[in-house]
């Protein structure tokens, strides 16, 4: 399996058709139009190969928010196989290595938007989770809902401070597509943890009000501590 990380601008027409082949065998399609958007709204972009056949893709800028090293993350979707979270964790490794080059000995936040409990497990070196179960989220938390929700463009009246909800912006959200659409559309979910899984830690509750087919999603942010981004050295 090999990752690379490049410059939006220098993705190929190929790329790009990779990119729509990929969502559609994921049940998740998406049309051209839409990713030369998210290609051109994006800095940098994030792949994963496998035998050259393309499995999972992340687009992403790395930028100071009100001065705080930060890694903001667009629309990303890996492919339902067996070594979906393989894919998923050098994503973000990668991510993580390009971070630790432009914020070397500075913790890092991360913030995406997600529609499924599943895609959590995006985030799985990161911690003060916002919003995360059984927690109340303090006033700078929701700060940086709000400061998010501005970098991913999203007006004022859509988006709810208080859960971190974006309101149906479109019908194709610039989301994570991480949650196996084929377990899902055969009624069975089989990404998490089977000891941890998204309806046993109450993850899943945080989405009661989330309607993908609407375009809704959570902006979830999370720190990456510096010692943690030291382990991605290439």
């Amino acid at each position: 399996m090999k990752f690379e990380t490049k410059d939006c601008l220098e993705l190929t027409e190929d790329e790009l058709q990779a990119m729509i082949d990929l969502c559609e065998a994921a049940s998740e399609p998406v049309a051209q139009e839409f990713l030369t958007s998210e290609k051109e709204r994006w800095v940098l972009v994030s792949l994963s190969y496998e035998n050259d056949r393309l499995k999972g893709f992340t687009f992403f800028t790395l930028d100071r928010i009100g001065g705080t090293p930060s890694i903001v993350t667009g629309f990303g979707c890996v492919a339902c196989y067996s070594k979906r979270r393989t894919v998923m964790r050098g994503l973000t490794a990668e991510q993580f290595k390009r971070a630790l080059i432009s914020f070397p000995e500075e913790d890092v936040l991360v913030g995406a938007c997600f529609q499924e409990a599943d895609c959590y497990e995006v985030f799985w070196k990161l911690e003060d989770i916002v919003p995360r179960p059984g927690y109340d989220p303090n006033g700078e938390d929701r700060a940086w809902g709000t400061r998010l929700a501005k970098r991913f463009g999203i007006e004022d009246s859509a988006y709810s401070r208080r859960d971190f909800r974006i309101k149906g912006c479109s019908e194709t959200a610039p989301v994570w597509r991480y949650t196996d659409a084929t377990a899902k559309k055969n009624g069975s979910q089989k990404s998490g943890p089977k000891e941890n899984g998204p309806k046993e830690n109450g993850t899943s509750d945080l989405f009661s009000k989330v309607k993908p087919d609407r375009g809704d999603s959570l902006i979830v942010h999370g720190w990456v501590r510096k010692e943690d981004l030291i382990k991605f050295t290439s």
